[in-house]
């Protein structure tokens, strides 16, 4: 009863996006399915977490800023993260990323986070962007 579980759905992108990155097709509508899924769970279980996290990399860089909105806005996981790419991909051409891409998210994460006044986490938040990365926005 006191074991917090945290359950991880990663999603690339819109369907068209996520499917062909995953190469599986209707893995998108079978990810949101299981998340909407998991979230009847979590109205009985209140130690149940649903995060999502989406990897940022060439093919969907143009469109995660406004599926970083869909996310927030209508799935509004407990966590929503969005990394980028690192290691080495089978298809290099994935990891030419316009780091700008990557600071308007983090810019919509720091306005979501003053917007919730967690101020905690959002200097952890400003470390990890700026200490860490060196990204400056």
């Amino acid at each position: 009863p006191d074991l917090a579980v945290n359950i991880v759905i990663s999603l690339d992108g819109p369907a068209k996006i996520h499917d062909k990155v995953r190469g599986v097709p209707d893995c998108y509508n079978k990810a949101l399915e299981t998340f909407g899924e998991l979230k009847q769970l979590k109205k009985k279980y209140s130690n149940l977490k649903l995060s999502i996290v989406s990897t940022m990399m060439s093919y969907n860089q143009d469109e995660m800023k406004d599926f970083y909105s869909y996310v927030k806005n209508e799935l509004k996981p407990d966590v929503f993260s969005v990394a980028l790419i690192r290691s080495d991909p089978k298809d290099t051409k994935l990891k030419d990323v316009d780091i700008n891409n990557f600071k308007e998210i983090l810019k919509l994460e720091l306005k979501h986070l003053k917007a919730k006044n967690l101020k905690g986490v959002l200097r952890n938040f400003i470390h990890f962007s700026y200490k860490r990365f060196f990204i400056y926005f």
